[in-house]
């Protein structure tokens, strides 16, 4: 390790070494530059010679937690992160030029000037010392090392307590406050490693428990030594006779006044309980003296600790990260995303961490970075570089060449772009091809059984009536045909030479494929599956309850094991790992055909298995929660699960082992996405999109570092560099001082007070002005003072676009969500899905209530937040919010309700039925007529001749409806007058209307010519817009809502993506991902400022809509 780096050395191409400080005890101290910021810091590390003694590095880590988590204040040199370098940690503090108090008083500087000039200069040296201890203190620590060398003088006789070498966190931190505030004393016992005798307190040196008290007396000994000039007495708990014959006769110091020798007098105190009982106490004590030696005020104001803003807290935390501290770092990443949701930095920080943790899936990870990409406030060039740089180790080079692109043409020729290019260049990133397989022409439907060879090359593939065909993947030309079987194959497997195969009539036959030639065939009962072992010496196979083995091809069947309802299996060279119906998953020896182990007992359904080559590690696929499944890996022969994996989705069809057991890759039903997963790591390496995996037609091969995916419509080959290839960087903020944080802290509030002066004089613009600034200061983009005026500008102003849209809320533990409605204050949210209506809070994700059989259709909240109204099963409840008392139930269909029989009652599909603020419901009917109802009254209102509708709106108002069918007519109906305006449009089907505030537009989803999203005029029923244009991947649009003020749409597709519109221009702005199914139901706030969605993969989002504003009306 290189400890005693010399000027002008540059240490890990960031740090430029300016000079090296040799007086710390543990470590050494280099002044050194950071070369991107411009900014000098203290660099700390620990002492080379040191290194190798017992405890010492866990010292210094002690240390370095101690002082990260300090936080800031103007009279403790702040720590502004860690980073291990050579792999030994470094401290990173801010850099005081002045010197120390010890080199003050070595050189005479302390001493300089007329009597009173050096008294005012020991006095507020003093009081800045006890007020920086005081906070140390208040964060639960003793600095316990109090000494001249350990406080540090800034260009304008700042101090600055600095070297928390042997801090210690107060005992007390953990215990219950003494009554009267005043905290337990008990602490820590310390050892004398590094301590400072001259300085110690008789409990310090006497090795018993220490205090704040320790610290007060060392503070006295310092005072002392401010006094003396120098060191007079043997040992710090002699420093008190020192004091006394000081005060008694003293001819060569400054003279002391009787009040600050009184002071000190009780400071160095034998007995702790006697010493004054904090340094804040001393401090006020000493700022009453100043004032009386000065005749003058004492000029500095009381201080107190900085409000860590984002960029702060994502250095604390990675330096947690980089001490071992994972937990601590959580927090810490949690506390900067708190201070702004939106922090770029901290984002990827996080996320980075926790996808290398296995708590985030890649594809997760990239949508967040995306998402933050678009907003309007954040740095586009960062957020690109930080993209490339998890594209770069996820190994996905085609999405990195674009955003270098980019980079490059809004800052030419940066060394970031260059480096990131040379790593593009070094590997070869994932190569991706693919070959149609057309199985139409020859095949009658599709092959009911395939599998891949090892190579990935070849399929052997078996269908109805008993055809059974290699497959040359990548020509997509069927080879060469296998004839023998007369009925449906019913399972087929095979290496680069051998094959097996078997049909309904329970034929198995196995083949010499080079050669073209049968081997061999045997005769069992009900074949569900056969597999050859992958040195092709055994062949395993399901035949009706038993697991029958036999030598490939001429060995006599053997059974391993006969149990009923077997689902799935898999083979290694001398194993077998079954799964039955009711979650039993073993291993067994194909030799001796004893059970090797049994898995624990799996709380949900299990639905595949997959071993590994040698054996020794099996992967359990099985539901973890509704709407997401999970993959536990286990080494088998030590009983022990090693890793446990979540992902979305219900059902994994396939799975897929490398040849060491090291990775996975695995499909699910239903989703269009493949995983490639390290076992080892637990985490989700890459996620490869585009695949059909339908009805299990999934088929995933998995090499050292290339992979075959085959869904049936044609075939996939990816290769890849090794994991590890290029990691991302972790991003340190820029360092800023405490002062600077106050100063950005007063400049937003002075420009925020100007903002609502200008509110309130009616001077929109100005006020918009204002507010904008202020969240461009540093730290300050999600200041709740200027959230708030923000929000209350967007009343009196045009929004113009979308600034952000944070992720507030989510759930994704629920069944199947139809429909969602929200509260006005965003507080409550509602969904049907799973024969349940559901009621949470968002601010503390508590679920208030839940309500069955109230119907799976549409669910809507009244205006006052307090009435939760259902529709569904032909009828209509409406209950008390949050307890459901005295429910309404409305029967719509009184005349007919019984189940299968056409009637005139509500539908109760989704969207068939819509609310106004003040509860009238109207409602598609089963005759095809549309009803408005009281709900209240529970009296009929109107009926009007809808046709079939299967989506309808009712204005909040209760004024103006729309419906729309099958048929794709658009009804927009006057509901007191019962006049209508149809729009009939050349679609094929509507899935979802609303009407605008203002009555002016409907907005529309479904089919109407190439759009799949369009605009009406309401008053004409005129085609004024399409908003998305239908293409070969345009998702179907299930919802759509609009924004107050009828500017912006909102849709949720297929694909489980909400995406935002510009009415105007018919732009799409705005892309929101987190749903992996259906999107169903949107609901918006009346201040649009939260938006609702639910999907039918189970989860429920809430987001936070941050618009952009101009005061033009």
């Amino acid at each position: 390790m290189q400890g005693r780096w010399l000027e002008p050395y540059v240490v890990d191409g960031q740090y430029e070494v300016w000079m090296v400080h040799e007086q710390g005890g543990m470590g050494l101290v280099h002044r050194v530059k950071h070369l991107e910021w411009g900014v000098m810091l203290a660099m700390k590390s620990p002492r080379p010679e040191l290194l190798a003694g017992a405890g010492f590095l866990d010292r210094f880590v002690a240390e370095a937690e101690t002082w990260v988590s300090l936080g800031l204040h103007p009279h403790v040199c702040g720590c502004h992160y860690v980073r291990t370098i050579d792999g030994v940690p470094r401290v990173f503090s801010e850099y005081v030029s002045g010197g120390s108090v010890a080199d003050w008083i070595g050189d005479g500087r302390l001493h300089e000037g007329r009597p009173a000039e050096v008294l005012a200069r020991i006095a507020d040296f003093a009081i800045q010392v006890a007020w920086g201890l005081d906070y140390a203190h208040s964060r639960g620590l003793v600095h316990q090392d109090v000494k001249p060398g350990n406080v540090l003088v800034d260009l304008d006789d700042t101090v600055k307590v600095t070297d928390f070498g042997l801090a210690r966190a107060l005992a007390s931190t953990a215990a219950s406050t003494q009554p009267g505030g005043e905290q337990d004393e008990g602490s820590l016992l310390v050892t004398h490693a590094g301590l400072t005798l001259a300085y110690a307190s008789p409990e310090q040196a006497a090795g018993e428990r220490v205090s704040r008290r320790t610290d007060v007396y060392s503070f006295g000994v310092l005072v002392l030594e401010m006094f003396t000039g120098e060191v007079t007495w043997l040992a710090g708990p002699a420093a008190g006779e020192a004091l006394a014959a000081y005060r008694a006769d003293n001819e060569d110091g400054p003279p002391m006044p009787y009040g600050i020798g009184a002071l000190l007098a009780r400071c160095l105190r034998q007995d702790p309980a006697r010493r004054p009982a904090s340094l804040a106490d001393v401090a006020d004590v000493l700022t009453g003296l100043y004032e009386d030696m000065t005749g003058a005020p004492y000029p500095r104001a009381r201080p107190a600790g900085a409000d860590l803003r984002a960029d702060e807290l994502n250095n604390r935390a990675l330096s947690l990260l980089d001490l071992g501290r994972s937990a601590d770092a959580e927090e810490a990443f949690a506390a900067a995303l708190a201070a702004d949701p939106r922090h770029l930095v901290a984002t990827y920080n996080q996320g980075l961490h926790q996808w290398r943790q296995g708590k985030l899936l890649d594809d997760e990870f990239v949508a967040a970075l995306e998402s933050l990409r678009a907003d309007t406030a954040t740095d586009a060039w960062q957020a690109r570089h930080l993209l490339a740089q998890v594209h770069l180790e996820r190994g996905d080079h085609g999405s990195v060449e674009p955003l270098l692109d980019e980079m490059d043409r809004a800052r030419p020729r940066t060394e970031e772009a260059a480096a990131l290019r040379s790593a593009l260049g070094a590997g070869q990133g994932t190569t991706d091809r693919s070959q149609p397989l057309p199985w139409k022409e020859i095949w009658t439907g599709r092959p009911r059984r395939v599998r891949l060879y090892p190579d990935g090359s070849w399929a052997l593939a078996g269908g109805p009536g008993g055809q059974v065909q290699l497959w040359h993947l990548p020509t997509g030309e069927a080879h060469r045909t296998l004839t023998g079987h007369d009925t449906d194959i019913v399972a087929v497997d095979a290496t680069s030479r051998r094959a097996v195969t078997a049909d309904a009539g329970g034929v198995v036959r196995q083949w010499d494929l080079p050669e073209d030639r049968r081997l061999g065939v045997k005769r069992l009962p009900q074949v569900g599956e056969v597999r050859l072992t992958p040195d092709a010496r055994t062949v395993v196979a399901l035949a009706g309850e038993r697991l029958t083995a036999w030598d490939f091809p001429d060995g006599q069947p053997y059974v391993i094991t006969s149990q009923d309802g077997f689902t799935a299996f898999d083979v290694s060279n001398d194993r077998a790992l079954t799964l039955t119906g009711d979650g039993v998953v073993q291993a067994w020896d194909l030799a001796s055909r004893s059970l090797l182990w049994t898995m624990p007992q799996h709380r949900h359904q299990v639905d595949t298995v997959a071993l590994s080559r040698d054996g020794r590690r099996a992967v359990v696929a099985a539901i973890n929660s509704p709407r997401r499944h999970e993959l536990k890996v286990w080494d088998i022969d030590q009983g022990r699960e090693i890793a446990t994996m979540t992902a979305p989705g219900w059902t994994v069809t396939t799975l897929a082992l490398s040849p060491d057991g090291r990775y996975a890759l695995s499909g699910v039903e239903d989703e269009s996405r493949v995983r490639l997963w390290d076992l080892d790591r637990g985490r989700c390496l890459r996620t490869f999109e585009g695949h059909n995996t339908r009805f299990g037609e999934l088929r995933l091969r998995l090499g050292d570092r290339e992979a075959t995916i085959m869904d049936l419509d044609d075939a996939r080959w990816l290769q890849w560099d090794p994991p590890g290839t290029f990691t991302a960087t972790p991003v340190l903020g820029r360092p800023r001082r405490q002062a600077d944080l106050d100063r950005h802290g007063r400049w937003s509030a002075a420009l925020l007070a100007g903002a609502e002066k200008a509110l309130a004089a009616g001077r929109t613009s100005v006020a918009v002005d204002l507010v904008q600034r202020a969240r461009a200061v540093p730290g300050h983009a999600s200041d709740p003072r200027a959230m708030e005026l923000w929000r209350v500008l967007g009343t009196k102003t045009v929004r113009s676009g979308v600034r952000s849209v944070r992720a507030a809320w989510e759930l994704t533990d629920i069944q199947s969500v139809g429909s969602v409605a929200i509260s006005p204050d965003g507080v409550k949210v509602c969904a049907s899905g799973g024969g349940q209506v559901r009621l949470w809070d968002t601010t503390t994700g508590v679920q208030l209530a839940a309500w069955k059989d109230d119907g799976t259709g549409t669910v809507a909240l009244l205006s006052d937040g307090r009435r939760v109204v259902a529709s569904g099963n032909r009828r209509i409840v409406m209950r008390s919010a949050p307890h459901g008392h005295w429910p309404v139930v409305l029967n719509t269909d009184p005349s007919d309700g019984l189940r299968g029989r056409r009637g005139t009652g509500a539908t109760g599909d989704r969207g068939t039925a819509s609310v106004s603020a003040d509860g009238l419901v109207l409602t598609a009917c089963l005759d095809g007529e549309l009803r408005l109802w009281d709900l209240a009254a529970g009296d009929l209102i109107r009926t009007l001749p809808g046709g079939q509708s299967n989506s309808v709106w009712l204005s909040a108002d209760a004024r103006r409806a729309v419906s729309a069918g099958f048929d794709g007519t658009l009804h927009i109906w006057d509901m007191e007058s019962g006049t209508e305006v149809t729009a009939p449009h050349p679609g094929v089907w509507v899935t979802s209307v609303c009407l605008s505030a203002d009555g002016r537009i409907v907005l529309s989803s479904g089919h109407h010519g190439d759009w799949t999203l369009w605009v009406t005029d309401a008053t004409t029923g005129a085609f004024v817009r399409g908003l998305s244009k239908e293409r070969d991947d345009e998702d179907v649009v299930w919802t759509v809502r609009l924004s107050s003020d009828g500017l912006f749409a909102f849709s949720g597709d297929e694909e489980g993506d909400v995406r935002i519109w510009e009415i105007a221009t018919g732009r799409h702005i705005r892309t929101l991902e987190g749903h992996t199914g259906q999107v169903n139901g949107l609901a918006l706030t009346p201040d649009d400022r939260y938006l609702l969605s639910g999907s039918e993969d189970g989860s429920v989002r809430l987001w936070e809509l941050d618009w952009e504003l101009t005061a033009a009306k």
